[in-house]
């Protein structure tokens, strides 16, 4: 056994400051010795005690080690609530593949909105994002804001796209290609997608 490593481990022991640590110095030296793979018998010599005190004083160490399991568990029980499920807000029915990017929690909406909208009331969009999720909220959250059960040219969709982002056409493209507005054939007729009521 290196006295400079033993030196080493319980300086760390004796810098852990708290009023939790109770090991005494006698403690201290054990754990140390422990950690280094110092056998019974040698420690025993080192500190002038019988072998078997050791072997019990490395029992109590790990009898000690056991409550504190159990009381962590106890604890954890009882003051620590489990996390609620993860929800999932809905979107429009897709007509191509949907993976995973189509998966987005309520935290992950929140969490987007926050981003890339400077103002929910009024809606203002920052910027275009470029992740497909990110999108998703974005069109979900202007959706919000068009009238159920009414039909719009395109001058007067425009008045409602306009003040949230510069770039309107872009939003008003993507509405219709992600399901959250349907068009008529030649443009001229916009209207919210009737099955998709859900835009919570």
């Amino acid at each position: 056994m290196k006295d400079s490593g033993l030196v080493r481990i319980k300086l760390v022991i004796c810098q852990t400051k708290s009023k939790y640590n109770t090991l005494t110095a006698k403690q201290q030296d054990l754990l140390a010795a422990f950690c280094q793979g110092t056998k019974d018998a040698e420690i025993a010599k080192q500190m002038g005690v019988a072998a078997a005190t050791i072997r019990h004083q490395k029992f109590t160490f790990r009898e000690k080690a056991k409550q504190a399991k159990l009381y962590l568990a106890i604890y954890n029980r009882v003051f620590q609530t489990t996390p609620a499920a993860e929800t999932f807000i809905s979107l429009p029915e897709q007509t191509g593949a949907v993976d995973d990017r189509f998966a987005i929690t309520t935290r992950d909406y929140q969490q987007l909105t926050a981003k890339y909208f400077t103002s929910t009331t009024p809606l203002r969009l920052a910027r275009w994002p470029k992740q497909q999720k990110a999108i998703l909220v974005v069109l979900k959250q202007v959706a919000t804001i068009l009238p159920a059960d009414q039909h719009f040219d395109e001058t007067t969709l425009t008045q409602y796209l306009k003040p949230i982002y510069t770039d309107f056409p872009r939003l008003r493209r993507y509405l219709v290609d992600y399901g959250f507005l349907n068009r008529t054939a030649d443009g001229r007729d916009y209207w919210r997608n009737p099955n998709y009521k859900e835009l919570s």
